[in-house]
Formats: structure tokens, sequence, C-alpha cells
């Protein structure tokens, strides 16, 4: 299948900021920003879903609210890996291979990648369309 035709064919499981002809559209710097942006929030929720698991699983008494979050934590993580996934589409699109995307994305880590987002991300976060 083509590259033309698994963006168009793409359907996303959860609701998403953009569509993928609009992630397609995006420049190389933008679609980078925000997968690293986007890996940085993932791993810092996954951990938190460790931490909360481990609270869960030792506490007698189940915290609904704990129970709540780490619920709502899986839809959200999910949605963000997906998110991921149409970026990674769309720099393949514009002939980004997967082994050479390291390139793309500015050195540093993570947090440091964030902070230096441009005006393009909104102040929650993300891609401003």
């Amino acid at each position: 299948m083509s590259e033309s035709q698994r963006i168009r064919d793409f359907t996303p499981k959860y609701k998403q900021p953009f569509t993928m002809e609009e992630a397609v559209e995006l420049d190389l710097h933008t679609l980078t920003m925000e997968l690293a942006r986007l890996q940085d929030s993932v791993n810092r929720l996954e951990d938190t879903q460790k931490s909360l698991a481990e609270f869960l699983d030792a506490s007698a008494d189940k915290d609904e609210d704990l129970s709540t979050a780490y619920k709502e934590n899986v839809d959200v993580i999910g949605s963000q890996k997906e998110r991921m996934n149409m970026i990674r589409l769309a720099l393949s699109h514009k002939g980004v291979s997967s082994e050479s995307l390291s390139h793309y994305i500015p050195e540093g880590n993570s947090s440091t990648r964030v902070a230096q987002a441009d005006a393009s991300t909104t102040e929650e976060g993300g891609i401003d369309l």
C-alpha cells in the first residue's frame, strides 16, 4: 500500500486535534517538535501509571479518584501514541525514514526539546492549527 493510500485510509480510534491530511501539510520542524513533546508526555504518563498501579495494588481501601485517574490515563496514552503514529506517517510521507528520524529530532533531553518549542504550540501543548 502506498503512503498516500495509507494516509487516505487512516482512521483514528481517538479524537485527534488534527487530521492526517493536516499533519502531512505541517513542516518538519513542527512535526518533530510535536513528536518529541508527545514522547516526553507518554513517558511521564507511563511512569505515573506505574506509581498509581503500585499504590492501588498496595492499598486496602480503593481510592476512586486514583482509580479513575488510572483509567483515564489509559485513554490519554492511547490517544497520544496514536497521534505519534500519525506524525510518523506524515514524516514518512515527506521522505523521512524511521531510521533517520533521530536526525530530525533536536539534540538534548526531551524536556529541553519541549522548552525550545516555538510559537506553533499552544499553551496547553500540542499543535495549534
